[in-house]
């Protein structure tokens, strides 16, 4: 399928949409003449210089936050031309993206601002399902899946249905995956894989099925985190790059036991390393010294200790605190480490 291919809609969505947006004829145009980078960049020129009715100014702000421009939605933010709702959710999306949590206040404002317009409405319940995913409450997408369902339904802008079926594949991939329903997550990680134009979000992909893999099989897993990592440093996702080579590669290895010429600069894997390698006093000391633990680290911990009681509470955290039946099996497999 050719790249401009890839954001036409399907024929049935076709029948209910409107005439489409500026930035989408802008888009698929320079998808057929120039590389994806390009096609972006250029876009992204056009989203900045070009003044915006409010209809089109969620497609202006999707494109750039789908694509990795965040930098560019903070300055159309900051010029005050955007309307509400969506200086709002854009607000918190931007802010989210470097790590800042919703407040109480932000999260009951989004749960009783119900919105006419099916995008708004859409990407409010978005919203509040991210807040669930970033509170490691994983098993939330059921409250809000047909809701999601309906108001996309009813959007008739392309490009924006286009962003904003991405959104729901890439949720229902982790829904699957935290439900440890491996097989179905992978259908929906292959789908967003050959749906997304976006780097960054091919990289993410690969790197999240390294992980599916991390129990089955080395190689496999090995070979998806070796590819998301060639896509990140092709493409230069540096804050990317950490995750992939100083955690998830040292966590498949040290779970492997395959560690030779290993290294990493993060100290919760580096104690993995070291517990793989028997070096188990180490990583004790270490992980002993930290005022709080995750259930990873827990996990880690009760195997530097020999400790059966760690490993079962770590277990009930993954799943009790989490949702996450996929890494509540990380306790279990350690505990054939124990004496």
């Amino acid at each position: 399928m050719e790249d401009y291919q890839v954001i036409e809609p399907s024929r049935i969505d076709r029948l209910k949409m409107a005439s489409p947006s500026n930035i989408y004829n802008t888009y698929h145009h320079l998808l057929k003449k120039h590389s994806r980078k390009q096609a972006a960049d250029l876009t992204k020129s056009y989203c900045l210089n070009t003044n915006f009715s409010p209809e089109e100014q969620v497609i202006a702000l999707e494109f750039l936050y789908m694509n990795g421009f965040f930098e560019e939605v903070q300055l159309l933010l900051d010029t005050g031309k955007i309307t509400a709702p969506y200086d709002f959710f854009y607000q918190l999306l931007s802010r989210r993206k470097f790590g800042r949590p919703m407040s109480r206040q932000e999260v009951r404002r989004l749960r009783n601002w119900k919105q006419d317009q099916a995008a708004a409405e859409a990407l409010r319940l978005f919203m509040l399902v991210y807040h669930h995913y970033d509170s490691k409450q994983f098993g939330s997408l059921d409250n809000y899946i047909d809701d999601i369902y309906m108001a996309m339904h009813l959007i008739d802008k392309p490009l924006v249905k286009y962003y904003f079926q991405l959104r729901f594949d890439e949720l229902m991939f982790q829904h699957h995956w935290k439900s440890n329903m491996g097989m179905i997550a992978k259908k929906y990680a292959y789908k967003v894989i050959n749906s997304t134009l976006s780097s960054e979000k091919q990289s993410g992909m690969y790197h999240h099925l390294a992980l599916i893999e991390v129990f089955e099989d080395y190689s496999s897993a090995m070979d998806y985190l070796n590819t998301s990592i060639r896509i990140a440093e092709d493409n230069v996702l540096t804050s990317s790059l950490y995750e992939l080579k100083e955690r998830s590669l040292p966590f498949i290895a040290a779970f492997h036991r395959k560690t030779e010429g290993v290294e990493t600069i993060d100290p919760v894997e580096a104690s993995h390393l070291a517990i793989a390698e028997g070096r188990m006093k180490e990583a004790e000391a270490f992980l002993s010294s930290l005022p709080s633990l995750t259930p990873f680290q827990e996990t880690y911990l009760g195997v530097a200790r020999n400790d059966r009681l760690l490993l079962h509470r770590a277990y009930q955290r993954f799943k009790n605190e989490y949702g996450d039946h996929f890494f509540a099996r990380l306790p279990f497999y350690y505990l054939k480490y124990l004496k």
